[in-house]
């Protein structure tokens, strides 16, 4: 235990600062994840990239490097979990890859006008592969980037299907490593994103303890990282008998909801005075036991013996030392002794037959579908129009960048441009200061390696690195001095052209309105003080409220304006509400917490719902959904009227 910890607290000053560096840039919908870095797939990667790219290099024939091509991406789209998914999936977009491979490099021997309507039935099915889960989804896309690729490769049919072939072999290649050879911890992007939440609330925890507050940034990256691992462990497919598995990872997920809760608590407490050095060594306490959680939650098969009794002494210290306001540690006590009784316990429930939910061809998504089948056509008419001997880059660009929301297509349009331009630039450099194949060829090993590493860390990254890989391998084997400036010229084409569709054909709204938005949030505050005030503390309900009531703050104070960290001098200068919606979003982050601690000192009787209180909550909400104005409510909740009544004393 010194061990990991003293390791901890030398991470801590770096893991502060990725904290705070993911939590600014979800403000602008990029998705910085640091602890889903995995060197294990990267290699894995490398390995196998290395090994598909040999022979192109050794017989120099560029048509060989379809294997790389296929082998990569083959290990991009492993979905990770049980052998009989990831087999489905693999084999799948291997299959679906090499037929479409074949297809569209025989049908484009007829001229390049033969290739229009081809991407454009290619966009069509790439878009409505959203109907299904999302790794079919990814394979189709995937395999639609397989499928324009070969558009720049016209071939008679037995060509064609030599071509193909070279497909299905790194397809095939790729899947001896990943399902036999090489075998991932199943799961483990969700093992890491749930360890990633217990070591942002143990940072949490400590700082506190220290007396360091920072209210926003902890709370904010506590919230998103585990709305983070709740995405993941959702995706765990029952019918595939993982039942066991996800019961585990939804009670750790659980207990780290109930642990944010009630730092929540103390972190309010914390706000109206210094908290007392005995409960600040209780924090330091609950610190330690978070970093437990955090390493067995990464971990195939957790040990939680260690953590009841790390909560057993927890809970002595508090009830003994005769301190106040430790009804959070209690609870935090108790919820870390369930866990591990759960864990020793085992879950002995049978799996329920689940009736599959498959998503249906909605408008929404065929609206998207024909917007890329016409982006594609687009991209392809202006590349065939200039002349571009890379028009392929640029279509995958087009089906890579282009999402159904407006402002993700613009975040990841720009990711991916200054991504691609970084990558060129990097390869660029690396074909001057290292000439020679092998050379190259350790280059291109080094950027798979990173870009299946980072594949989920952060888009940009992926494309930095995916770019440099492409680069490269086309420098060793059919060098140019064009090729560079081409795919950074097809990125910004591809890129471009999907965002001008997006934004003009059919455009999906983006929630602007800063009071309704605001409005949300302080009708999911107040449907959780009331069920709070009702007297409901262990009822299922008040902790879905409460959840909803702080990613419903969170959305407000993202919004351009909604806090200093994010533009608000501008906005105050534009906006001569801004300084009460500030205040406004700074009393529903003191109510919550007054809550909170209203509910743990309720469960602990301390005090006493408050039924009448309750009922006024109600009556504020009905009034905000008959679309009374808010700025009475704002107001109120200003000038601090409601927490007198909600006072202690």
């Amino acid at each position: 235990m010194i061990k990991g910890h003293s390791h901890l607290s030398a991470t801590r000053p770096f893991a502060a600062f990725l904290t705070t560096s993911s939590n600014h840039l979800a403000r602008y919908a990029i998705t910085l994840s640091p602890e889903q870095l995995s060197l294990y797939e990267g290699g894995r990667a490398a390995l196998v990239t290395a090994l598909a790219l040999a022979p192109s290099l050794f017989f120099d024939q560029a048509i060989l490097a379809w294997i790389a091509f296929a082998c990569f991406w083959a290990c991009l789209i492993d979905p990770g979990g049980p052998d009989r998914e990831r087999l489905q999936v693999l084999g799948g977009f291997t299959l679906a890859g090499t037929a479409l491979v074949f297809s569209v490099s025989s049908l484009s021997v007829f001229g390049s006008l033969a290739t229009l309507p081809i991407v454009a039935l290619i966009g069509l099915g790439c878009g409505l592969s959203r109907a299904f889960s999302p790794a079919i989804m990814q394979l189709w896309v995937l395999a639609g980037c397989a499928a324009v690729a070969a558009t720049g490769f016209p071939s008679s049919p037995l060509q064609a299907a030599g071509i193909a072939g070279l497909f299905c072999a790194g397809g095939l290649l790729a899947m001896l490593f990943c399902l036999v050879l090489w075998k991932q911890q199943p799961y483990a992007p969700a093992r890491r994103s749930i360890a990633a939440t217990y070591y942002i609330l143990d940072l949490m925890a400590r700082e506190l303890a220290a007396g360091r507050l920072r209210e926003t940034v902890h709370r904010q990256a506590a919230r998103n990282a585990i709305e983070r691992a709740r995405a993941l462990v959702t995706l765990l497919d029952a019918g595939h008998g993982n039942f066991r598995l996800r019961r585990r990872m939804e009670v750790m997920l659980s207990a780290a909801e109930r642990v944010f809760t009630a730092l929540l608590a103390l972190e309010h407490q914390a706000e109206a005075g210094p908290l007392s050095p005995g409960l600040r060594h209780l924090l330091g306490g609950l610190g330690t036991a978070c970093h437990e959680a955090m390493r067995q939650a990464g971990r195939t098969e957790p040990d939680f013996t260690v953590l009841g009794q790390l909560a057993q002494a927890m809970d002595r210290k508090a009830r003994i030392g005769e301190l106040v306001h430790v009804a959070p540690i209690l609870a935090c006590a108790e919820t870390f002794e369930r866990m591990k009784t759960a864990f020793a316990r085992g879950h002995q429930e049978t799996e329920a037959a689940q009736n599959r939910s498959f998503m249906v061809l909605s408008p929404a998504i065929w609206r998207h579908a024909c917007r890329l089948s016409f982006a594609l056509l687009l991209t392809q008419g202006i590349c065939l129009y200039g002349g571009e001997g890379f028009s392929y880059w640029a279509l995958i660009a087009t089906l890579l960048v282009m999402q159904p929301a407006g402002n993700v297509t613009l975040v990841r349009s720009v990711e991916r441009v200054i991504g691609s331009i970084g990558g060129s630039l990097m390869a660029a450099l690396c074909a001057m200061a290292l000439p020679g194949k092998p050379a190259l060829l350790v280059v291109a090993v080094f950027m798979s390696l990173a870009a299946i590493a980072t594949r989920a860390v952060n888009y940009t990254l992926l494309v930095f690195f995916l770019t440099g890989l492409v680069v490269v391998i086309a420098e060793a084997v059919m060098p140019g001095g064009g090729i560079i400036w081409a795919r950074v010229l097809d990125n910004l084409i591809g890129s471009g052209i999907a965002l001008l569709c997006v934004l003009l054909l059919w455009p999906q709204r983006i929630e602007t309105d800063h009071e309704g938005v605001l409005k949300r949030a302080i009708e999911a505050n107040f449907q959780y003080a009331a069920l709070v005030l009702q007297g409901n503390c262990h009822d299922a309900a008040i902790e879905k409220a409460q959840r909803e009531a702080g990613i419903a703050s969170i959305s407000a104070e993202f919004l351009p304006g909604g806090l200093p960290l994010l533009g608000g001098i501008v906005a105050q200068l534009h906006d001569h509400r801004f300084l009460l919606r500030q205040e406004t979003l700074r009393a529903l982050r003191r109510l919550s917490g007054e809550i909170t601690l209203y509910r743990f000192d309720m469960q602990n009787g301390f005090r006493q719902p408050k039924p009448e209180e309750a009922v006024r909550f109600e009556s504020w909400n009905r009034a905000l959904a008959r679309g009374e104005p808010i700025s009475d409510i704002m107001t109120m909740l200003g000038n601090g009227t409601l927490f007198e009544r909600l006072a202690r004393h």
